[in-house]
């Protein structure tokens, strides 16, 4: 399965629109990046809540010295309560990766950018299960992202979605700006894991579609 997400609003006000094979609305906090993160369909509501981890995760590059730093927490609830968490890992040079729990699977989400997209490549064990695109030539400062999901998994795809305005609330996310008109940003990243993206999963699993929608419109 597809899902676009496109921002409507960069400033004060931080929303969303999710639809391809789903439809619902995202909002990120209007202030801050420790606030609340929704996503929300007719009625209902997942959200991700800013949690503070122990103090020794806050100390600047301890992840040299061995130990496993973790940051950017979010715990994720639903309807019946707490269900997972988001989070960024550091363990060592170049060796930085965000892991999604919920459903009871841990999905490592490794990143890499290469010209003007940013790619996230989710992983459940040594399979990759979606891709995520982030296209960085932006009006306005408001992003699109693309998620390519196998449809064995399709019941993460909330979880997906929120993780995406989870990764742009660090990354992407612009508050109280002054700008418009159109930006490019070129991007390269070194990182240990950059064999985690590969340039044909999305060409094999989705051979019709591309960022910008249909190849070919008789498929």
């Amino acid at each position: 399965m597809i899902i676009n997400i496109r921002q409507l609003s960069s400033n004060i006000k931080q929303e969303y629109l999710i639809d391809g094979d789903f439809s619902c609305r995202g909002k990120l906090g209007s202030f801050n990046r420790f606030q609340r993160i929704t996503l929300s369909a007719q009625n209902q509501l997942l959200y991700a809540k800013y949690h503070f981890k122990n103090p020794i995760n806050y100390i600047p590059l301890i992840d040299m010295l061995g130990f496993n730093k973790l940051s950017r927490v979010f715990h994720i609830y639903d309807s019946t309560g707490f269900c997972g968490e988001f989070l960024y890992t550091e363990h060592g040079f170049a060796q930085k990766h965000y892991i999604i729990k919920a459903h009871d699977l841990l999905l490592p989400c490794y990143e890499y950018s290469h010209d003007k997209f940013n790619y996230i490549s989710v992983y459940l064990g040594e399979t990759q299960i979606a891709l995520i695109e982030t296209y960085l030539v932006v009006n306005d400062l408001k992003y699109k992202h693309k998620i390519y999901l196998l449809d064995d998994y399709e019941n993460l795809k909330e979880i997906l979605a929120l993780f995406v305005l989870y990764y742009a609330n660090y990354n992407f996310t612009k508050r109280f700006h002054m700008s418009a008109g159109v930006f490019t940003t070129k991007s390269f990243s070194y990182s240990k894991y950059k064999d985690k993206y590969s340039p044909s999963w999305q060409r094999t699993n989705f051979p019709n579609d591309n960022f910008w929608g249909k190849t070919n419109l008789y498929n």
